[in-house]
């Protein structure tokens, strides 16, 4: 099953561009930051904390205890990794 298709964009939950995913990621795959083309700077690195993500407005775009079990905001609605 698929998670996120290459060319699907992470938005905050306001709507501004955080990231593009590179390639298709399948659910059952690990979650990492380099499957994601980032337009946001500073990048993240794999093994930081998430916890809760927040764009510059203020808006939350990432949400878990680490990466590998992330969820993140694409479209209108929040995914499950």
């Amino acid at each position: 099953m698929v998670y996120a298709r290459k060319g699907e964009i992470i938005t905050c939950e306001n709507g501004h561009p955080i990231g593009v995913f590179n390639r298709d990621v399948d659910k059952s795959e690990t979650a990492r930051v380099d499957q994601i083309d980032w337009l946001i700077d500073p990048a993240p690195k794999d093994g930081d904390p998430i916890g809760e993500l927040h764009c510059q407005c203020g808006a939350a775009w990432a949400r878990a205890p680490r990466w590998h079990s992330v969820q993140v905001f694409i479209g209108k609605e929040w995914r499950i990794l």
